[in-house]
């Protein structure tokens, strides 16, 4: 179920971070791809997974939405707000309410989508 639920969240997620462009480029350069992943994540994703990617995978959608899936089974659980919330702003998004915002931005482009 909740690989399930991640695989539907990360189209709303590339919609939200990059408009869907794996070439976008935003937080001063820190963030990269179409889910605007940082360095710090990727690092992460390697040691949660024991892979190797590299910041360049950023730049590929499928290599994007995979450490993505990783990052999120790891410190996710099957609720579409939570898993949000942790991809804006890490694992302890929770507790922070400027990821509220984000969760409603998200909201939007998934009502948009059913129409």
């Amino acid at each position: 179920m909740l690989e399930t639920l991640i695989a539907l969240l990360l189209p709303i997620l590339a919609a939200v971070e990059s408009n869907n462009k794996p070439s976008a480029i935003g937080d001063n350069g820190a963030a990269v791809g179409c889910l605007q992943i940082h360095a710090i994540m990727v690092k992460d994703v390697n040691r949660i997974s024991g892979k190797a990617y590299t910041l360049q995978d950023r730049r590929d959608k499928a290599k994007s939405y995979e450490m993505a899936t990783i990052y999120l089974k790891h410190y996710g659980k099957p609720n579409a707000e939570y898993l949000v919330r942790i991809w804006n702003a890490g694992p302890d998004a929770n507790r922070q309410p400027g990821t509220r915002k984000y969760w409603l931005k998200c909201q939007k482009v998934i009502k948009e989508r059913r129409k």
